[in-house]
């Protein structure tokens, strides 16, 4: 191999960004209602887009206070990209990791439910919502990009990237081997950030995994609920310290009504962790 290729490649992994991750051409999406909509945004005219989940008023506590400024980064579990554009606004070159459309949920594979008709169920939606995190991008004037590779895709290319953060937002529950995701990302960045629900009942019981899906209940699109402890653990062994750890409330809409000031939101409890190689 000639030496200046060999020399590209060193530079395309020390700086990090995509490089040999195969990014998304733009969906064509000129509406909101083409999408689906994950999250709540204050859109530059001052109106409203609704989703469930609404950070606005805490995005910081959700990104663990993170100087974001100059910062390549890596994001799993993009939605409809209201982390994205808070990152770049922030300062920070983001390239976001989705599912494919031949796998659009990483689904638990009961055998006392219809997976494959609930498989069939999500494809249009995660559809509208990929559109959403396009729509996103062209409205804030954002320059992300995206790969549709999945949390899979990532495993075979860990000594080949590098990012300064990774940001892992609300993923953990829904993929089938977390502590790889946890172990890939440890490879390829030098800060990680994890947001992940609180689990008040095991408050004071150490590192608890609890697996979700059971006889007596429908979860499909959720795998576990962790502590904080099993995270911070699993970072530890892989070479990372807990610089900081923060619990703050999402505020979650029931969208029971168009009019926000109307509906109903309940808090919802989460953790914060941010982790720096050692």
């Amino acid at each position: 191999m000639p030496t200046e290729t060999l020399s590209a490649a060193a530079e395309r992994r020390r700086v990090g960004g995509p490089g040999l991750l195969e990014l998304a051409a733009p969906i064509d999406v000129t509406s909101e209602a083409e999408c689906n909509w994950y999250h709540t945004f204050t859109k530059p005219d001052g109106s409203i887009i609704r989703g469930p989940w609404d950070y606005r008023h805490n995005v910081d506590d959700y990104l663990g206070h993170c100087d974001f400024r100059g910062k390549s980064v890596i994001e799993f579990g993009p939605a409809s990209g209201f982390l994205t554009v808070a990152m770049e606004k922030r300062g920070a070159s983001v390239t976001a990791i989705d599912v494919s459309d031949n796998e659009p949920w990483e689904a638990v594979p009961r055998a006392d439910r219809d997976i494959s008709g609930w498989m069939r169920s999500r494809s249009p939606t995660m559809l509208k919502m990929k559109k959403s995190w396009w729509y996103t991008q062209k409205l804030y004037n954002c320059s992300a990009n995206v790969s549709y590779c999945g949390v899979s895709g990532i495993n075979a290319l860990v000594d080949a990237l590098h990012f300064d953060v990774c940001l892992i937002g609300g993923i953990l529950q829904h993929v089938r081997y977390p502590l790889d995701l946890l172990w890939a990302t440890s490879r390829i960045a030098d800060r990680v950030i994890v947001t992940e629900r609180f689990l008040p009942r095991y408050e004071n019981a150490g590192p608890v995994a609890e697996f979700l899906p059971a006889g007596d209940n429908d979860v499909v699109g959720s795998w576990w609920q962790f502590t904080s402890g099993v995270v911070t653990n699993a970072m530890n062994v892989f070479g990372f310290e807990r610089a900081s750890m923060t619990r703050f409330d999402c505020r979650k809409w029931d969208l029971q009504t168009p009019d926000i000031e109307r509906d109903i939101s309940r808090e919802i409890p989460m953790f914060n962790l941010l982790f720096e190689r050692r």
